[in-house]
């Protein structure tokens, strides 16, 4: 679905397929797969990042693209805290922060 998605946006495909294969191998081994050298601001919109942080297994940094994109009032951030892929994560003491400061939860 991602490549897909790299050939009708006009994205790198290669860059695209390899993170496909990096949530991939976080969903087979449980062990976190965002390496340095991957830049995923380069290929995904902003208000992707929180969520393809979490499928990595980067639970911190998806909170603070989170944190960031509330701050930058980044568009599509509230959409991204209230949909599924990060779900998991409203137990999370600085997710229920930022949910309460964006006036989500009381």
């Amino acid at each position: 679905m991602l490549a897909r998605w790299a050939d009708l946006t006009g994205n790198d495909t290669d860059l695209v397929r390899s993170v496909a294969e990096l949530v991939e191998r976080y969903a087979d081994t449980g062990e976190p797969q965002l390496p340095e050298q991957l830049n995923l601001d380069l290929v995904f919109p902003p208000y992707t990042i929180p969520s393809f942080c979490y499928m990595l297994g980067h639970e911190e940094r998806a909170l603070e693209t989170l944190e960031q994109g509330y701050e930058q009032r980044a568009f599509g951030v509230v959409g991204v805290m209230l949909g599924p892929p990060l779900e998991r994560l409203r137990e999370h003491p600085r997710y229920v922060a930022l949910a309460q400061k964006g006036g989500f939860i009381r």
